[in-house]
């Protein structure tokens, strides 16, 4: 039996979340519950995911004990407003918007080091570091596994 997630997207109609709502689809994400959110001016509108068009909620009604996760991908205003409403109802937060800073929250780029995730309190709550930092850590990280290799040789 696969475990499956219940997450929400914040965000759901706007460029990145309809990204993350794609890449879900792509990578077969084992999924048990999508729940698509955004402000109440995007609410009622659809997300195709899996060939079906999914209605996207408000994301003030919404009751965060019903996820395990949650991508925050919409403005940063929004993340600021319903982080910490999600983190207190036991959600994992994942902030994409840029709201939370790096002082506030731990950057973690899982390719560089996956460690780090699995030593933090739950519910864990991350931001994404920017694209030039992911690609600078993903680079380093290998470049220091070949030379701890190549140095005990």
């Amino acid at each position: 039996m696969t475990q499956t997630f219940d997450i929400a997207v914040i965000g759901a109609t706007g460029t990145v979340g309809e990204t993350l709502v794609q890449i879900l689809e792509e990578r077969d994400f084992p999924l048990g519950t999508l729940h698509l959110l955004a402000s109440n001016e995007s609410a009622g509108s659809s997300v195709n995911y899996r060939g079906k068009n999914l209605r996207v909620r408000e994301v003030d009604a919404f009751d965060f004990s019903l996820v395990k996760l949650a991508f925050f991908a919409a403005g940063p205003a929004v993340t600021r407003s319903f982080a910490a409403k999600a983190r207190a109802a036991g959600c994992a937060v994942i902030d994409l918007s840029g709201a939370l800073s790096a002082e506030q929250v731990l950057a973690v780029v899982p390719e560089a080091n996956p460690q780090v995730i699995q030593a933090l309190s739950k519910p864990v709550q991350l931001v994404s570091p920017s694209a030039a930092a992911v690609a600078l850590a993903v680079v380093l990280a290998r470049s220091s596994r070949c030379l701890s290799w190549s140095g005990s040789a």
